[in-house]
Order: structure tokens, then C-alpha cells, then sequence
């Protein structure tokens, strides 16, 4: 994975994203396969912070937890879109994909 910095050399949620979506459009991947937001967590797992367990796998209920109410913003901060237009968008993106794959097969 790379990730993009800016030029005082700290990462932001909207470089991440907009490199994200210039490689998703050059790969023709429709809307509801690109993410709409990021988070960048500068802290890595450890078992010190209680995100890896002593065999350093993940611990999920904690991790469930730290990042619930981050996740919960995310989703609000992007909820613009109703639900029924995100089941639209994702059943179209489907039957396009369908659509490439048996004009591929011919």
C-alpha cells in the first residue's frame, strides 16, 4: 500500500482518498466499490494499547470498540445518500458488472 503524504510530510484523510479514487477510475470501478471516507490511524496495534492480544492477533471486541464511534461519524458525515439509492446504485453497478462479463465471454 502506498500512501501519499503532502509536502510538509504528514498524511491526510484527503490525499488518501483522492489517490484512492484517481486508482478506482483508471480501473473503471463503479461508485459503490470506492469509499466514500477514510481514517488514518497514526498509532499502530500493540499489545501495550490493547489492540493485539498476547499471541499479536487482533482483539477484535477492542478494536470493535476504539473505532466504533469513529466509524459511526464516518457513516453520518456521509449519509447523504439514502439507502434506497445506495441498494440502486449498487444492484446497477452489478448488472453493469454482469453485463461486461458475458460481452467479455463472446
Amino acid at each position: 500500500v502506498a500512501v501519499p503524504i503532502n509536502k510538509s510530510g504528514a498524511m491526510t484523510s484527503e490525499h488518501v482518498l483522492n489517490s484512492m479514487h484517481d486508482i478506482a477510475a483508471r480501473n473503471g470501478l463503479v461508485g459503490f466499490r470506492v469509499p466514500r471516507a477514510v481514517h488514518i490511524e497514526l498509532t499502530p496495534f500493540s499489545q501495550e494499547n490493547g489492540l493485539l492480544t498476547a499471541s499479536l492477533k487482533k482483539n477484535r471486541p477492542r478494536l470493535r470498540q476504539h473505532y466504533s464511534q469513529i466509524l459511526s461519524s464516518l457513516y453520518d458525515q456521509n449519509s447523504n445518500v439514502s439507502l434506497r439509492d445506495m441498494v440502486a446504485a449498487t444492484v446497477r453497478g452489478l448488472l453493469a458488472e454482469m453485463g461486461d462479463k458475458s460481452d467479455n465471454k463472446s
